[in-house]
């Protein structure tokens, strides 16, 4: 971490819809990191509509900085992010989904040694997924090694780098940026950070994991909500500025698909067969811009 300021000051911020048991561990996990490199000054929970007795955790965490906002209406992660973003007022904010689990104590440390205080940062963290263990999760499985694979490249844009589950924001950036109503809150956080010349930075020891869809509808869903992307930032952007982020070749997802099948031939091929299923979808325009898309409940 820069040294130009010694201490800094964090909020870590949760936009939660129907969270209850993942938000009483994430907060365990938060309330029990290593914070000899920050203070950390809160933990904003904001429950975007939960039904499932969410309330009931204030009563847990009385006398720690844990500051619980409820809404019966249901307004989707972006606008919670520029409510978290509001009520902030550290030199850093951190980000965090409610269905994570961080790796080890230092997550938060880490994540903010990448920032130097004297100019505008953003910093992403890194995602690992949890071992597989039934057939959905194993076809998930092969596409993010294929993925990890394509983003290997030196050719490749940062964007496909960002963890939406995981990332800093620093005062001069929270304070000046708003989510809009759409998807995708991680790839606009990238392009809207390059386009007012905001650093953006990544943290591989800022680690943590999750679970994926254990069932083929949700993986299904997921993956209409990843390839969807590019077009939700068409309409923030448009396409002449938000399109080149997304440039993949056509080589490099090509040698890691024969790649992920040498290694794994049976769940990439049906990761292969979803995804060409999903991109039909798309061409129906099923693509999700309402950031208030479906929970995938198999993750949970």
């Amino acid at each position: 971490m820069k040294k130009s300021i010694k201490k800094p000051s964090v909020t870590v911020g949760i936009p939660a819809l129907n969270e209850k048991e993942n938000l009483k561990r994430i907060i365990s996990e938060i309330l029990s990191q290593s914070a000899k490199d920050y203070k950390l000054d809160q933990i904003i929970i904001i429950s975007d509509g939960s039904t499932d007795g969410t309330e009931a955790l204030v009563g847990q965490f009385v006398n720690r900085p844990v500051n619980f906002v409820f809404d019966e209406t249901r307004k989707g992660k972006p606008a919670r992010i520029n409510q978290i973003f509001r009520l902030a007022n550290s030199d850093v904010v951190v980000i965090l989904d409610a269905d994570i689990y961080l790796a080890n104590d230092k997550v938060i440390s880490n994540l903010i040694k990448s920032i130097d205080f004297r100019a505008s940062y953003v910093v992403s963290g890194k995602s690992q997924p949890f071992e597989p263990e039934n057939f959905s999760q194993g076809i998930g499985y092969a596409g993010v090694r294929i993925w990890q694979i394509v983003t290997s490249g030196k050719e490749v844009s940062d964007i496909y780098r960002v963890e939406g589950a995981i990332r800093g924001f620093t005062k001069k950036v929270y304070k000046n940026m708003f989510f809009p109503n759409t998807s995708a809150d991680d790839a606009f956080s990238y392009i809207y950070s390059v386009t007012k010349g905001w650093k953006v930075v990544f943290n591989n020891n800022a680690l943590i994991n999750y679970k994926l869809p254990s069932s083929l509808c949700d993986f299904f869903r997921q993956q209409i909500r990843y390839l969807s992307s590019p077009r939700v930032q068409d309409v923030v952007f448009g396409s002449d500025v938000s399109r080149p982020f997304f440039d993949v070749s056509v080589g490099d997802k090509i040698r890691a698909v024969l790649i992920c099948l040498y290694r794994d031939p049976i769940h990439t091929i049906f990761y292969c067969v979803i995804i060409f299923m999903v991109k039909i979808s798309l061409l129906f325009g099923l693509e999700d811009l309402n950031s208030r898309w479906y929970v995938l409940k198999s993750t949970k």
